[in-house]
């Protein structure tokens, strides 16, 4: 790892305005910078280096995906009893080259490179030893076969070109013939050789500057011109051996790495040798810098397919390139695409074993290469060839630009920006297209975005919403549990229980209804993570079978304040309910969220879907043996979220679930048997929220297959009338009782953000609409018969008028179209960032300065769906209208699977032209 960021520090030290020219300098600089950051983590004490995490051993026991491993992560030091001068060395030659490459840029961070950079070359001098004599277990992978005085020469020379301070100028000519400096002839240059690259850089050192050590200087020049008259093939004995096709070959295993460094050297010293008018002596003649150049370039050429395979070997460029490449992240489907644990075996049998091509495709890798007759074979089990490591491109970089340059742009004059993605990502296989006026795809995205928004907790490190930071990290503390994680349910920092069940409720229904679809749509990995971020506080809150922790913080004292939820000093008081203060619907819901949830992760994750069912029927239980509104037991609620349909319908909705996920009659039984007397067959709802369930179980039930239930078809028939009669209501086509429209056509149950009532409405009815669709049915309405695409084409009215189509032109999803809300009513998005601000910010301070401000929000709540219009179709975009501009999780989760469904029937012509685009009436 050092020597690749040594090699990367001097691209960029040699090559920098080419690289600066062609828009990469930040890249560069960025790949530089993630290794030093580690390095100067791993440096924890002067005369301690962490030198190695994990080991080879384990590791290749077994195939997985980084994101998977359970092999040792045991990591291993040098320090003064257990000597490591060799990784020292090098480590201290990275920070001294990186230092010079920030000193102009950012001068405080170039000084603390140089400042640990001086104290590991001390270090490594002072107590002197190879690494791999005290971490034994390194010999197998990176042996330090050359001993570590190359490396001690190495970080002298690294150091003072970084502090043009003589003392390490004298270290490495004092040094120069008992370190081998001098003494030593190599034909490679490589992570464990250095003399090479040393002698290469001694011998640039201005003359006029070090007359006084000629004798010296010559010495390391002979040794280094030696080096590059081996590759060139103009030494009288020892020269680099070369394949027919005229590759440099030094040995089978990995030869590319010895052909970068060998590209490397010999183009950096074809600049020295035409700055300076010399040229190259050799035994077998003089060699001009354009020569010298040439040959650098045949061989670069050479990776990039000029060869009698015609294959380019850096991954990704041109049309023929390994697939195969021996990388376990790259040939194992992605962790984005699929959460589901690989363990070591499995990663073996199921995809080290495949003959396909790697799922992901590893940019910018230089393999090993071929063999020594130019013969490589694509295979995943072939590592002497199929693998790439780090080193093998740094080298490359910044020299494929100067040759662009040198060579008047000739056919390879991009493939170093290629060089550049050696951590790249996969390509992307998809591209969105459609034929509707609104991308349902990215409405799909930003609606799982706002998910991350709304995270309380200590957030991951692929956190994508940057804005947030670590939040409510002792909640639960005053009670002694922990209940640090979950989602702010909205714009304010409290934690409410049965809302955000209901959330991860609606978010698994989804995923069950349209997982093929979202997972068509990229965003599966997204979905199930947000999913998980709910689970995993369930089964923190849920503590004892009878006892769940429903709720951290109070609306009273949190309205009082405008704060960020990194800057709460808000009460984080946490209520709970259990035997003596029931509350059967927020056990209920939390039940039916987790049974829910074991579905979706049944089989990609069967230990967790396995914990998630064993809590579910615990809180059923205890649900319904202690039964009980919540807000009778935890009465601060009442002013927020009130239990106004009682704990009945969570109750049945809980068993409905239950029934779903283990297929137990016992669950089925409940529904059918408490039918009557807990409404499920007697309430005619027009409204499915995160109080009233009844419309949401009514809608499940009548799609249970009557085949199976013909017993139950009597109180089935009625759950089916009841359901109905919700749908034909958002449809108006009920005689009497039907939802209201605004004059834009969008559905309106109340004043109080209302587009929770429209999200649930549109994806209920899409639901069923596929359910009709799919047993050739129709909705039997009092005013007629309604076909599955008009109950369809209704759902996407609905979708529609969210996203822009409506009388304001507005879309009401937060960043989606190019007009949207701009002041949500969001403590967190309308104050500074913390990440850009860490400065405290007090209840008063956020009113004062934040709340009352006209200005639109600094940060933008991408995915949020706000309470939306009012019954004239008129939307007031202020702050302070928490009616209309409030966001909630529940609003947002309800439509994800919309969004995917649409976006399938957007990419099928023959699906889309089948949806009428109806005038609202």
């Amino acid at each position: 790892m050092a020597f690749t960021i040594t090699m990367l520090s001097w691209g960029v030290i040699q090559y920098g305005q080419e690289i600066s020219d062609a828009g990469e300098y930040d890249h560069a600089l960025e790949a530089i910078k993630w290794g030093t950051d580690y390095f100067i983590k791993a440096h924890t004490h002067p005369n301690v280096l962490w030198a190695e995490v994990g080991d080879g051993d384990t590791d290749h026991y077994c195939w997985q995906r980084p994101e998977d491993m359970t092999t040792s992560r045991h990591a291993y030091k040098v320090d003064e009893r257990n000597p490591g001068s060799d990784v020292a060395g090098e480590t201290a030659a990275a920070m001294a080259a990186a230092s010079i490459v920030f000193r102009r840029l950012n001068p405080h961070y170039s000084h603390l490179l140089l400042h640990h950079a001086k104290q590991l070359f001390e270090f490594g001098d002072k107590y002197r030893g190879k690494y791999d004599s005290s971490i034994e277990i390194v010999k197998g992978y990176y042996p330090s076969v050359s001993g570590y005085m190359d490396e001690l020469l190495w970080a002298a020379l690294w150091l003072y070109k970084a502090t043009d301070n003589h003392h390490y100028l004298n270290y490495v000519l004092e040094n120069a013939h008992d370190f081998g400096g001098i003494t030593w002839a190599i034909t490679e240059f490589s992570w464990d050789v250095k003399y090479a690259g040393l002698q290469i850089i001694v011998s640039m050192l201005m003359e006029e500057k070090h007359k006084e050590h000629k004798h010296i200087l010559d010495q390391y020049r002979s040794k280094g011109e030696y080096y590059l008259c081996a590759c060139l093939n103009k030494n009288n004995k020892t020269n680099v051996d070369r394949t027919p096709g005229g590759l440099l070959y030094v040995r089978q295993w990995n030869n590319m790495q010895y052909v970068s460094t060998a590209a490397f050297l010999l183009s950096v010293y074809s600049d020295y040798l035409d700055s300076t008018n010399r040229t190259l002596r050799c035994n077998r003649g003089m060699v001009a810098p354009q020569e010298v150049l040439a040959f650098a370039k045949s061989q670069v050429d050479y990776i990039l397919g000029s060869n009698p395979m015609a294959t380019s070997y850096l991954v990704g460029y041109g049309t023929k390139f390994p697939q195969r490449v021996h990388h376990r992240g790259a040939s194992i489907v992605s962790y984005k695409e699929n959460k589901g644990f690989i363990g070591c075996t499995q990663g073996y049998d199921n995809w080290f074993q495949r003959l396909d091509p790697n799922p992901n495709v590893v940019v910018g890798a230089l393999v090993g290469g071929p063999d020594n007759k130019d013969q490589f074979n694509d295979q995943r089990s072939n590592f002497v060839q199929t693998e790439a490591c780090t080193y093998n491109s740094a080298t490359l970089v910044g020299r494929e630009r100067d040759m662009e340059e040198r060579k008047q742009k000739q056919h390879f004059q991009n493939i170093w920006l290629v060089l550049y993605m050696v951590a790249a990502a996969v390509f992307p296989l998809k591209q969105c297209h459609g034929i509707s006026e609104f991308n349902y795809r990215e409405a799909l995205s930003k609606s799982l975005l706002y998910m991350e928004a709304q995270r309380s907790g200590r957030l991951p490190y692929h956190q994508r919403v940057t804005w947030r930071h670590h939040s409510g990290l002792t909640d639960g503390l005053e009670q002694g549990v922990d209940l640090v994680g979950g989602y702010y349910d909205a714009g304010d920092n409290v934690k409410f229980g049965l809302p955000m069940a209901f959330t991860i409720t609606m978010l698994s229904w989804g995923v069950i209804q349209y997982g093929q679809e979202i997972s068509d749509a990229g965003e599966y990995d997204h979905a199930l993570e947000a999913i998980k971020w709910g689970t995993d506080y369930f089964i923190k809150a849920h503590t004892h079978p009878n006892v769940l922790w429903a709720e951290v913080g109070d609306g009273d004292t949190d309205h009082y304040c405008w704060q960020r939820p990194e800057d709460m000093t808000t009460s984080r008081h946490a209520y709970k309910v259990d035997e003596r203060n029931p509350g059967s619907d927020v056990a209920g819901e939390t039940a039916a969220a987790m049974a829910a949830a074991s579905i979706v992760f049944r089989r990609l994750n069967p230990h967790y879907s396995h914990l998630l069912l064993h809590h579910a029927k615990q809180l059923f239980e205890f649900g319904d043996k202690y039964r009980g509104k919540y807000d009778s037991s935890i009465e601060i609620v009442k002013g927020y979220y009130p239990s106004v349909s009682g704990y009945m319908d969570e109750l049945l909705w809980a068993a409905l679930w239950l029934y779903k996920a283990t297929d137990n009659h016992h669950y089925l039984n409940y529904v059918l048997e408490n039918a009557h007397d807990f409404g499920g067959i007697t309430w005619a709802i027009t409204e499915f929220s995160w109080d009233v369930k009844y419309a949401g179980l009514q809608i499940i039930v009548s799609m249970l297959m009557e085949e199976k239930h013909k017993e139950h078809k009597h109180i089935l028939d009625q759950y089916h009338s009841k359901g109905e009669y919700y749908l034909c209501a958002c449809l108006n086509k009920n005689n009497k009782t039907n939802v209201d429209r605004t004059p834009g056509g969008l559905l309106y149950v109340r004043q109080w953000n209302n587009m929770q009532y429209v999200s649930t409405a549109a994806f209920l009815l899409s639901v069923y609409g596929d359910y009709l669709d799919s047993t050739n049915r129709t909705l039997q309405c009092d005013r007629g018969m309604v076909a599955p695409r008009e109950v369809l084409a209704f759902a996407k009215s609905q979708v529609d008028y969210i996203l822009g189509s409506n009388p304001m032109a507005t879309s009401y999803l937060v960043g989606y179209g190019t007009k949207f809300p701009q002041r949500v009513h969001h403590r967190g998005a309308s104050i500074v960032s913390y990440k850009e601000n860490k400065g405290f910010i007090g209840c008063t301070q956020g009113y004062d300065n934040w709340f009352q401000r006209l200005d639109p929000n600094p940060n933008v709540v991408v995915g949020a769906l706000v309470g939306g219009p009012d019954n004239k179709d008129q939307f007031n975009d202020q702050r302070s209208n928490f009616v209309q501009t409030e966001a909630c999780t529940y609003n947002s989760a309800t439509l994800v699977g919309v969004f995917a469904k649409l976006h399938r029937l957007n990419n099928n012509d023959s699906m889309i032209h089948r949806i009428p685009l109806i005038a609202s009436s």
